[in-house]
């Protein structure tokens, strides 16, 4: 399959999906999702579940390309697409052809009015999905992407998003702030975050940048937030750039917060960390007028105690790929005498 190469040329695209009644809702509705940040966190299982009638109407046909990632017939494309649409798509080579069907190169969420253009996290196939294991994937918006927006700061000035993907959080952020600058490892990331300002109509900058690394903004930022990619350590294949685990995470944030994050400004980071059953789960740091630590341990990107406790993880757990994977996690959690893993919300205030 080949794959998409982000394009600027993006900015007619949203109106076009707005007058076809693609919208966060009617997606939602489609797909008998309970709500759009619902479909978002589990769009995978709402793909694979997907109604019947699903392409009985354009919205629906949409979701069925766009958000599970499937082939269309060919004839149902051209005779229930308009013709404004299909020109667009195909101008921007968002759409292949194979033999009598077509299937989007892209996934393209719908979220508070937004449009977000990504690479596909799964393909759907007769009610299978296939997930993608490209190392430079830019995911669609998930879980914890939905997680950090909805307890973020609400601050001004000069926003800095760190490892900033697709640019979910960034440009859903952007009317907060006197300006917002994204940066990430990935250069598909960025690719894919310019072309979503200009889908979106927000002025926001990306770059390249590495955490890791000596990552500096000029002038620093007032609010700096990291949707870090951390997880469970119970296996290292088909990590994303920059993954780290979670300790890990927060010591490199704290190392470049000096150069990034102005007197009197705040940083915040989501990091998925292991509790041990003993020992602190996270190196403090100090040295900061306010640590405020939130746990989420209720979100699916948790696994709770008494999950440890009794052996199994909860079948809507996203930490895991399958069974065997979910095996494999509780193996490890009992081998290492972590007590849980949960959504750690930090926030550093200067």
């Amino acid at each position: 399959m080949p794959r998409w190469t982000p394009d600027a040329r993006v900015d007619g695209l949203g109106e076009l999906l707005r007058d076809a009644g693609f919208t966060a809702e009617t997606a939602a509705r489609s797909l008998h999702a309970a709500t759009p940040a619902d479909l978002l966190t589990n769009s995978a299982l709402y793909a694979a579940t997907s109604p019947d009638d699903l392409t009985g109407t354009l919205p629906g046909i949409l979701a069925h390309l766009f958000i599970c990632n499937a082939a269309l017939p060919s004839a149902t494309y051209e005779k229930s697409v308009p013709a404004s649409l299909r020109e667009a798509f195909e101008a921007l080579h968002l759409l292949v052809r194979e033999r009598d069907s077509v299937r989007s190169l892209v996934s393209l969420s719908p979220f508070d009015s937004m449009y977000f253009l990504s690479d596909p996290l799964f393909r759907t196939a007769n009610g299978a999905i296939t997930m993608t294991t490209r190392r430079d994937l830019v995911m669609p918006p998930h879980a914890s992407s939905l997680l950090l927006l909805e307890n973020v700061a609400a601050m001004k000035g000069r926003l800095l998003d760190i490892g900033c993907g697709s640019g979910f959080l960034a440009l859903s952020l952007a009317d907060r702030y006197d300006s917002v600058i994204g940066v990430d490892i990935n250069p598909r990331a960025v690719a894919y975050s310019r072309a979503n300002a200009v889908l979106n109509g927000r002025a926001a900058t990306f770059t390249l940048g590495d955490l890791a690394t000596d990552l500096r903004v000029h002038p620093p930022a007032d609010h700096v937030i990291f949707n870090s990619p951390t997880g469970p350590t119970h296996r290292d294949d088909d990590r994303e750039p920059g993954w780290m685990a979670a300790p890990t995470a927060l010591t490199t944030l704290v190392e470049r917060l000096p150069s990034v994050l102005a007197g009197g400004g705040s940083a915040q980071i989501l990091l998925i960390a292991e509790l041990p059953r003993e020992g602190p789960a996270l190196p403090l740091p100090s040295g900061y007028a306010a640590t405020h630590i939130r746990a989420f341990p209720e979100s699916q990107l948790a696994v709770p105690e008494n999950s440890v406790t009794s052996g199994r993880i909860d079948p809507g757990c996203l930490l895991v790929r399958d069974s065997a994977d979910a095996r494999r996690l509780m193996a490890h959690l009992h081998a290492n005498a972590i007590r849980a893993v949960h959504p750690v919300l930090l926030t550093l205030s200067n």
